[in-house]
């Protein structure tokens, strides 16, 4: 309607014409509700105009020697006829004159179709304390509305500035920053800074009321030999009464590494200081990252208390370059141009070439010398695809890529190029060329890793000066992991991922791994240290979308040095039940009756080691569940979600019964797609704080599987053994049946069952050859618990 009758107004006019007109809210200040209430009527009828808002200035402290300012407020008349504006300040909500602040002036006369103006005095060192408002109205003398202008000052509370400077490690050739500083009491105070990667110190300046503040900063640098460095540097505790400088120096601090005796590239790093002083604490000071050298400022001659943990992920190389008289060098896959998930693929060398210097990646060297040799070439973080081409062209046997002077990366390559490349690192790179012409240089290359670090050491009392992660066998424990398919492999466009956590006893927090994707089926080893309990999980992800088709988890275990553990993920069969690794200690407590409620978390689906998966929650979910429950026959809870059955329960005994149901539509799940199972028990009253429900559940022992869950033809037994969860007294079962189906489950006939005691049996069947199994098994205890359960496609056969 305002832009209608003057169109030529632009928005900022039109703006202050809303604005002046506004009505008084009570109780409100101008950053709750600016001018006031909108009054469409009296914006249309309004021919005054002025600002619809003015800030008066931001004050810092002190205050005592600063003189007033003022401020023009203009005021604009479109009438053809001059008016008398008599003018008035007063709070946004109503109330008085705030002190501080004034009109020059308690009347103006603004001629027709012009302008003018009155000063809006504003004394910071009489005015209030904080971020404040007030209205200025202007009441025409003939008859107009009312003009009302909110304005707007700051007067700073009694502040300091702090001046943080990160001093780099001599001869970093350029870091990049994150800078935290948080007070150490109330009122809390946090502020945080970044810095891109330059050359030279950085600082940063905070103005800080009075007060005790702790900071610190993480750097990632590029040393002056090309290693990439992170940095943890910090000062945990700082009094602010005046201007203050804190330096964080990268040169106070000491290194902390790892000591593995095989050839391992860094996946990731990562370092965590934990400080409590007498006047607080600031919480963690975290560096994660995939450097070459890591260090953190030590503790000595700190106030407090402080600890450290340091955690190494290291896999076993794509690739080893041995040169006739130097050290074993690493080499890694290049990533892929189109950021792919899966690595770039490389195939299987084990040969001694002659190694050239191919000089620069963006025009490399392609005379006859590369012919049948590794080429190296210094990369600048671009695409390699061109240069890879050409040397393939000119008949090299492989290229490796370094970072050129000054660069923190190599490149990237299209994965399409036939010649096989790597990557080394920059301060790998002079010893390898120093050798080049002393012999022929072996390199061995693998499709994936067959082993890999979780390294984890926790330091409680102190951040030393330095310190190693020990990853020998004396420290460490071998987790001889093997990832199955179910029917299904990476040839199917498909990943898997293991990630390991590490918990640290005594420290209460836990510190997420990397997820590392292989192809699979495969069998990958896991030193993980010792000093922690680790709970582990599994993922299967599409390799171009990256999305889940599968999950499983195990909960936290203590592992023992020098010892070996196996451990099978994705054996099947994959049924439904309460993990047998669950119990009351780990972190993952088996299904409960606890004040009034019940709690089952059986998950979507388990596999026949016990680990368990859940739905993905996400939408749409490859895997669809829906779970029911029954209290004395009455339908109580349905559930779409595996991890949120619950549901509220009368005192006593009652009769529940909870059927679960799982299906996967995916290329992932060509085993075990349909799952559903049935239990039946009675639940009585707790006598303490909680009871765990007896759930009769069934384990499968099929014996020679094969890792995408195929099975011999022919006769086949195998066994099948019923048990209850944590710290329930497993009965003797008294009815038991099993039953196999090769038509997806549309007719059953009986297996035949053989060495049957309390809780175990063997099932004898003959399996068709290209066939697939579906299973049903039915059992009941001496105690009434009940479970009944379908698995379609269980396993396969072999033709």
């Amino acid at each position: 309607m305002i832009k209608q009758q003057h169109p030529d107004w632009d928005g900022d006019q039109i703006k202050s014409l809303i604005a002046n007109s506004t009505t008084l809210i009570a109780n409100a200040t101008g950053f709750d509700a600016g001018t006031g209430r909108v009054d469409a009527l009296a914006a249309i009828n309004q021919k005054l105009l002025a600002p619809a808002s003015m800030s008066l200035g931001s004050f810092q402290w002190p205050h005592t020697d600063q003189a007033p300012t003022h401020t023009a407020l203009t005021y604009t008349n479109t009438a053809d006829t001059a008016v008398t504006l008599s003018l008035a300040l007063a709070g946004q909500d109503g109330s008085p004159e705030p002190a501080g602040v004034s009109l020059a002036d308690d009347q103006v006369t603004v001629p027709a179709d012009g302008k003018a103006s009155v000063d809006v005095i504003l004394d910071p060192a009489v005015a209030s304390i904080g971020a404040l408002s007030a209205v200025v109205t202007a009441i025409p003398d003939n008859g107009g509305g009312t003009v009302r202008t909110g304005v707007s000052y700051q007067i700073e509370r009694e502040a300091y500035d702090v001046k943080v400077t990160i001093k780099p490690r001599t001869g970093t050739q350029s870091a990049s920053h994150a800078m935290f500083l948080s007070s150490l009491k109330a009122p809390r105070v946090f502020k945080d800074h970044y810095f891109d990667a330059l050359p030279g110190e950085q600082s940063a300046t905070f103005r800080l009321p009075p007060g005790t503040y702790g900071t610190y900063a993480t750097s990632a640098g590029l040393a002056a030999d090309g290693a990439k460095e992170g940095v943890i540097s910090y000062e945990p505790s700082f009094t602010v009464s005046k201007d203050t400088e804190i330096v964080l120096d990268g040169n106070d601090t000491g290194r902390f590494d790892y000591d593995v005796k095989r050839p391992v590239v860094t996946d990731g790093a990562a370092l965590l200081v934990g400080w409590q002083g007498t006047s607080g604490a600031t919480g963690e000071y975290a560096y994660y990252g995939a450097p070459d050298r890591l260090y953190a400022r030590p503790s000595a001659g700190l106030d407090g208390t402080a600890n450290i943990s340091a955690n190494w992920w290291l896999s076993q190389p794509a690739g080893v370059l041995t040169t006739a008289h130097g050290e074993p060098v690493s080499l890694q896959a290049l990533p892929s141009t189109d950021g792919d998930i899966a690595p770039t693929p490389r195939p299987e060398i084990d040969a001694q070439f002659k190694v050239v210097d191919a000089g620069r990646a963006s025009a490399p060297d392609t005379s006859s010398k590369v012919k049948g040799a590794v080429a190296f070439v210094s990369g600048t973080c671009a695409d390699l695809t061109q240069a890879a081409t050409a040397l393939d062209q000119a008949g090299a046997a492989a290229m490796v890529a370094y970072p050129g002077p000054g660069q923190a990366c190599a490149g990237t390559i299209d994965n399409t190029v036939g010649l096989p490349t790597l990557q080394a690192r920059a301060i790998d790179v002079d010893d390898v060329l120093a050798h080049r012409n002393s012999g022929r240089a072996a390199l061995v290359t693998h499709k994936s890793p067959e082993y890999m670090y979780d390294l984890l050491r926790y330091w409680k009392d102190e951040v030393p000066d330095g310190g190693s992660v020990d990853g020998s066998a004396r420290s460490t424990s071998a987790l001889v992991e093997r990832l199955d398919g179910l029917g299904s492999s990476s040839k199917d466009g498909m990943l898997a991922a293991e990630r390991l956590i590490g918990w640290v006893p005594g420290r209460g927090l836990a510190l997420y791994g990397l997820t590392r994707a292989v192809p699979f089926p495969t069998t990958v080893t896991h030193h993980v240290s010792t000093g922690a309990n680790w709970e582990r999980e599994v993922g299967v992800y599409d390799a171009s979308s990256g999305s889940e088709l599968a999950f499983l988890w195990a909960p936290r275990t203590a592992y023992a040095a020098q010892t070996t553990y196996h451990d099978t993920w994705f054996g099947g069969p994959i049924s439904t039940g309460v993990s047998p690794l669950w119990n009351v200690d780990n972190g993952a407590p088996p299904p409960v009756r606890e004040g009034g409620w019940i709690y089952l978390k059986t998950g979507a689906y388990v596999d026949a080691a016990g680990h368990t998966g859940h739905t993905s929650g996400s939408s749409p979910s490859p895997t669809a569940f829906s779970g029911r429950i029954y209290v004395d026959g009455v339908l109580t809870h349905t559930s779409a979600y595996s991890w949120i059955m619950a549901d509220k329960l009368p005192p006593g005994t009652h009769r529940l019964d909870v059927v679960t149901e799982t299906r996967h539509d995916d290329p992932f799940w060509h085993r075990s797609a349909a799952i559903k199972t049935k239990w039946g028990f009675d639940s009585e009253q707790p006598t303490g704080a909680y009871a765990v429900l007896p759930m009769l559940n069934i384990s499968y022992k099929l014996p020679g599987l094969s890792s995408t869950n195929t099975a011999p033809a022919g006769k086949y037994d195998f066994g099948v053994e019923f048990y209850m969860p944590d710290t329930v007294e497993t009965r003797p079962v008294v009815e038991r049946s099993v039953e196999i189906s090769w038509d997806g489950g549309q007719t059953w006939g009986p297996a035949k069952l053989t060495k049957c005691g309390d809780t175990s049996c063997k099932a004898h069947v003959i399996n068709k050859p290209g066939g697939q199994a579906s299973l049903r098994v039915s059992a009941a205890d001496a105690a009434g618990r009940t479970v009944t359960q379908e698995i379609i496609n269980a396993y396969a056969v072999q033709q």
